[in-house]
């Protein structure tokens, strides 16, 4: 649910730039379909890039959440899964956990939010 309240509000934010509805439709399903690219190139080589550049990455919240998703992803390959235990475990050297990835969705609903009503204000 913090992932769906996040990608709302980033759709939100999109759609107050654009007054077309079938433009707006279009440029927000490219730019949710991009916002997963840090991911990607994050996920060729995890433990080359330092936490502040996934933290940097995660303000985008489909980042954040593959990001997530790829650690829950190692605790199941090794037979543990996700608990209570783990939220805020990390895998490998890195310190991102499950636990900071979803204070940070959490961050990036607060922010699409604020910087809506803001700029929905405006026009």
């Amino acid at each position: 649910t913090l992932f769906a309240l996040s990608i709302v509000n980033m759709c939100f934010l999109l759609g107050t730039f654009i007054k077309s509805t079938t433009l707006g439709m279009f440029t927000i399903l490219i730019s949710y379909i991009v916002s997963f690219t840090p991911f990607l190139v994050i996920a060729q080589a995890t433990d080359e890039y330092t936490d502040m550049t996934k933290y940097i990455c995660s303000i985008l919240s489909p980042t954040a959440a593959s990001l997530a998703l790829h650690n829950i992803g190692h605790w199941e390959a090794q037979g543990i899964g996700l608990t209570w235990d783990t939220l805020d475990h990390c895998v490998g050297p890195s310190s991102f956990s499950v636990l900071r990835a979803m204070m940070m969705t959490v961050a990036d609903s607060i922010v699409y939010g604020i910087i809506f009503m803001y700029v929905d204000g405006l026009f």
